[in-house]
């Protein structure tokens, strides 16, 4: 009898797991006065056009009103509107998080939330924009959620069975799906980070060029505080002011070095160290717009795009023209003593 009544037992929780499992959510409830319970729902940071960079400092925060309530037919249930108040916690990412795991949980507390009888309740959920200019939101930031109550335990007192988030007003069937079983279904948001790059590189021109010397340069950054960007194997860090300078980096004719995972808020300016005493003329392209004339770009706003700035030291030969100058007397001397010699050669053949 013992064991018939386990069997029992093990059965009936296994089929309330595999209901909820179904559903995607996590749903807590208890029936004592007012309904308590939380429902949640999924927030992924998609980071996967952010190469190089660190998590972005952002907060996600939704709004949730009642619903619109859907009459009962012959082929479905009837579907009130929501009722009461019910807050959706707010999702926040920090430069601290792992990149690895960007899915967090919003939960959507009903505590404060007393409903008048048993049924399907209908929310609408809405995405607010994020502060942050680098991400995109969710392209459906509205999501329909059902909450299913049922009556608790003591009188009067009623329980969260089970809820479903939808991308779309979907009305469940009288058995309990949505179209096939997974129409309209949702585990949450999904927010798309984007980053951009810089490429620096070197030329050298001219006759008297150097295309094995190596030039120093200097990039400075200011942005938002903490991030984080690539250099090769390193890592640039923004400080607590938001700025950053990379220093050390040396390039020849045809080099170049790149760095990626730059917000489009921050901005870069780049100093070749060079002497006057060196020779050389030196110029800027950027974006392969204009080039100026410079060793130093200036302040310059990144902005939704990736940047290239381009180096050039030019070096041409010197004439010397003291040295020619010099040597004018003397070779106006020989020419003039040529000439003589013609003039008196001619002559005396003559005679």
């Amino acid at each position: 009898m013992k064991k018939r009544f386990l069997s029992r037992l093990s059965a009936a929780v296994a089929a309330g797991i595999l209901t909820v499992a179904a559903l995607g959510f996590n749903v807590y409830a208890a029936g004592a006065g007012n309904t308590e319970g939380n429902v949640s729902f999924e927030k992924t940071l998609d980071m996967a056009g952010a190469e190089g960079a660190s998590v972005p400092d952002v907060t996600f925060g939704w709004t949730i009103v009642p619903g619109t309530g859907v009459a009962a037919t012959g082929s479905n249930p009837e579907i009130l509107a929501g009722v009461g108040q019910p807050v959706v916690s707010d999702v926040a990412y920090s430069h601290t998080d792992s990149a690895e795991d960007l899915t967090k949980t919003a939960a959507v507390d009903f505590s404060n939330v007393i409903f008048p009888a048993p049924g399907i309740y209908r929310y609408v959920v809405t995405e607010e924009a994020s502060q942050n200019a680098d991400v995109t939101n969710d392209s459906n930031r509205v999501r329909y959620l059902d909450i299913y109550v049922e009556n608790g335990t003591e009188p009067d007192t009623y329980v969260i069975s089970h809820s479903v988030l939808l991308t779309e007003a979907v009305t469940p069937g009288l058995d309990g799906k949505y179209g096939d079983g997974t129409s309209g279904k949702s585990s949450g948001y999904v927010n798309a980070y984007e980053t951009y790059s810089l490429t620096l590189s070197k030329e050298v021109t001219g006759s008297m060029g150097n295309k094995g010397q190596e030039f120093d340069f200097t990039v400075e950054f200011t942005g938002p505080a903490n991030a984080v960007f690539t250099y090769g194997n390193e890592t640039i860090s923004l400080d607590g002011q938001g700025n950053a300078s990379v220093t050390g980096i040396s390039l020849s004719d045809g080099d170049s070095i790149e760095i990626t995972g730059i917000p489009s808020t921050v901005t870069y300016k780049i100093t070749e160290n060079i002497a006057s005493t060196e020779g050389y003329t030196t110029s800027y392209q950027i974006n392969n717009g204009a080039a100026a004339d410079g060793t130093v770009t200036g302040s310059q706003p990144m902005g939704k795009a990736d940047h290239t700035v381009a180096f050039t030291n030019n070096k041409e030969a010197v004439t010397p023209t003291g040295i020619f100058m010099n040597c004018v007397p003397f070779v106006l001397m020989v020419a003039l003593a040529a000439a003589a010699a013609f003039l008196f050669l001619r002559r005396r053949n003559r005679a």
